[in-house]
């Protein structure tokens, strides 16, 4: 008998009626689904990573705004963009 592919499982469970081919369908469907929460918290964690840097370099701007010589204003660019990074 041919191994079955991962996707074949819970229907090869139906055919069978072994309740451990049932057993292997659920397992991979909860791995999965585990799978799939995992990449949308990393996707999301990404996303606040990108927030977090635009409103720090916002503040940088601000910060650079409110300088009144040019010295002061390079001075608070360069050491800001180094705090941000």
């Amino acid at each position: 008998m041919q191994p079955q592919a991962p996707s074949r499982l819970a229907g090869h469970a139906l055919v069978e009626r072994r309740a451990a081919a049932a057993l292997t369908g659920l397992g991979e469907a909860l791995e999965k689904t585990l799978q799939l929460l995992i990449n949308t918290l990393s996707f999301a964690r990404v996303g606040a990573f990108a927030l977090a840097h635009a409103g720090l370099s916002s503040a940088l701007v601000a910060l650079m705004d409110a300088a009144d010589s040019t010295l002061a204003k390079a001075l608070v660019l360069v050491l800001g963009n180094a705090v941000v990074i």
